[in-house]
């Protein structure tokens, strides 16, 4: 929670800040290893998106795992979804039976 107060008209404000919230919004170290060829690679795309390098790995990885995985609500929605959930279970039964035939 941040909130401030006036003392006097015109005077400045003072914030006072919740530390547990304000620990919420401070970035965190990670330490990463990475190969010559990779970190050089990372490297390369970030000077080429005039971008930190911290910020290229921390983009790439949220990208990669906002298209890898769906977040609640989206779960939520097809869980709901009776008439979509038949049609997985039947396709998660027919894989297991091998019946069907490969697309792509």
């Amino acid at each position: 929670m941040v909130w401030g107060a006036l003392t006097e008209p015109g005077s400045p404000v003072r914030i006072y800040m919740n530390t547990i919230e304000y620990k919420k919004i401070m970035p965190k170290t990670v330490t990463l290893r990475l190969d010559d060829a990779t970190y050089a690679f990372f490297r390369d795309c970030a000077q080429a998106d005039n971008r930190t390098l911290s910020n290229m790995i921390e983009t790439a990885a949220k990208r990669h795992l906002e298209s890898a995985y769906i977040d609640a609500e989206e779960q939520h929605g097809i869980v709901r979804d009776a008439s979509l959930m038949r049609r997985i279970r039947a396709g998660t039964r027919d894989a297991k039976a091998r019946r069907g035939r490969m697309i792509g």
